[in-house]
């Protein structure tokens, strides 16, 4: 096996048999030393002869020590070159590209398939192309007819405008003549009730008047029967607008009240300087409508009022608990009230109210 050959001589081997000295023959692509036959695929045979720096070949095989080896064989051989150095270098370069012619196989596949599948997409794209420009095509006739529809809308739009501002300024006149009318109507409704409020006022006033109208006929009426009930009985004095019932016996201030009371009346309620006046003018010892019996020391009137304006005499009245009725005892004098021990025997004088 000779290692390396060079570049456009070839590679082989020296086949194992004897060789015969001298001898060169080629025959059907090899040349054959003797017996022996050195395979020659792919070899360009050049001239006669085989050249050789070494010895010449006498066994059928180049010695180790040669480095690059020439045979010179002047038989009918064509001429050869081998390098031993040179041989181990060309089979690993044929190797390297073997496996070169290899890769650039399957890169080629790969390209070819990779060709493929973008022809596939291209045609997949030019098919989304086409469909897109008709898509857009679609769209643009769509566009139109909406820019037309959209002119129209505008144009409507306008004049709903339009009519929107008139109607806005009626709606405004209106408005303010509704204002207006408001107005009217609050200041009508307003002097309505006025009237409403002032008839109301004097039908409850001419009610009123009526009712006291009736009252005084009534009161009228009852005074009148009154005063012929009393001009028939003895006692009995009009003064101001109370009728005044003087006693002509004595009994206890609780028995005096009882009489009155029995009479329609009740014991005298002294309330002004003129009336105080008036029952001093009788010139008696009458017991008057005056007790501190529920609390002591708190005068008050037989209608429960309490006793504001009085005419005490001097020093009085001083009985505490066992003087608690009132009674006028120094008549003589303005200041003519006494408190005296309400179980003493005392004339009285009744007050009947007269209505007015």
């Amino acid at each position: 096996m000779f290692p390396g050959a060079p570049p456009g001589v070839g590679r082989g081997r020296w086949l194992p048999q004897e060789p015969v000295p001298g001898e060169a023959v080629l025959m059907g692509g090899l040349l054959v030393l003797g017996d022996a036959q050195l395979a020659t695929p792919g070899w360009e045979v050049i001239g006669v002869t085989v050249k050789a720096r070494c010895p010449l070949v006498h066994r059928g095989h180049l010695p180790q020590a040669c480095g690059w080896t020439v045979c010179e064989v002047t038989s009918h051989c064509s001429t050869c070159y081998y390098s031993d150095l040179q041989h181990s270098a060309v089979i690993e370069e044929r190797d390297n590209l073997k496996a070169l012619l290899k890769n650039l196989d399957l890169q080629h596949r790969a390209v070819i398939e990779e060709r493929d599948n973008l022809k596939a997409l291209l045609k997949n794209l030019d098919l989304q192309h086409h469909a897109v420009i008709e898509e857009r095509d679609n769209l643009k006739a769509l566009l139109k007819n909406l820019d037309l529809q959209h002119r129209a809308v505008i144009e409507e739009r306008d004049n709903l405008k339009a009519l929107l501002k008139n109607l806005d300024l009626q709606h405004r006149a209106v408005i303010e003549e509704r204002d207006n009318l408001k107005a009217l109507l609050k200041n009508l409704d307003l002097q309505h009730r006025a009237v409403i409020e002032e008839r109301d006022n004097l039908k409850a006033l001419l009610k009123n008047l009526d009712l006291q109208h009736r009252a005084v006929i009534e009161e009228q009426d009852n005074l009148k029967a009154l005063l012929k009930k009393m001009e028939g009985q003895q006692g009995w004095i009009i003064f101001g607008g109370s009728a005044y019932y003087v006693s002509s016996t004595t009994k206890s201030w609780q028995e005096s009240r009882n009489d009155c009371r029995q009479r329609g009346a009740d014991l005298i309620i002294i309330n002004s300087k003129e009336e105080q006046s008036f029952a001093n003018q009788l010139k008696m010892n009458l017991w008057i409508g005056l007790t501190d019996s529920e609390n002591e020391g708190t005068w008050k009137w037989v209608d429960g009022s309490q006793l504001t304006t009085s005419y005490w005499g001097q020093y009085e009245p001083n009985g505490n608990r066992k003087e608690n009725c009132g009674e006028i005892q120094t008549f003589d004098k303005e200041s003519s009230w006494n408190d005296k021990d309400c179980s003493y025997s005392r004339s009285w004088i009744c007050e009947m109210r007269l209505p007015l």
